[in-house]
């Protein structure tokens, strides 16, 4: 019975990402977020279990961060009450898990960038000299990178 709704659950799957303009991916259920497409802006993490009645369900977030489209989906199969508690408890878990792993690739992309800034020397870039200007304005400079820092 297993075998039959997971292969069920992945069809329906693959027509979702069809009708969404997706690519047809290889999901690996993990809950870690996976990046896709040619400019890796595609994303996606999925989670998967079999319910205490014996169904195999799948919960995959997906989205672009370059569109800002994201989707949650999970198969439209029916099921109990108690699997419906189950479905829901495994789904903000993947939500939060998700959440907790974004927000720890962003402080250590800013600890990343703090570091770099630091290392960098405050001087005029050749790049800047080009262009005639002769204050840094608050770049750094390391070797031939120039690093700008932005503030939001």
């Amino acid at each position: 019975m297993i075998d039959s709704s997971m292969s069920a659950v992945k069809a329906e799957l693959c027509q979702f990402l069809q009708d969404h303009g997706f690519p047809t991916l290889e999901i690996i259920p993990d809950s870690k977020i996976h990046r896709f497409g040619p400019n890796k802006t595609g994303w996606y993490s999925a989670m998967d279990f079999t319910t205490h009645s014996g169904k195999y369900f799948l919960i995959v977030n997906i989205g672009d961060w370059k569109t800002g489209q994201h989707f949650t989906w999970k198969p439209k199969i029916q099921y109990s009450n108690g699997d419906a508690q189950e479905v829901a408890f495994a789904q903000k878990k993947l939500l939060d898990k998700v959440a907790a792993e974004r927000e720890g690739n962003q402080i250590a992309a800013q600890a990343e960038a703090i570091g770099l800034l630091e290392q960098g020397k405050d001087e005029v870039s050749h790049y800047l000299r080009r262009k005639g200007l002769i204050k840094p304005y608050g770049s750094r400079v390391i070797g031939e990178i120039m690093i700008i820092p932005t503030y939001i």
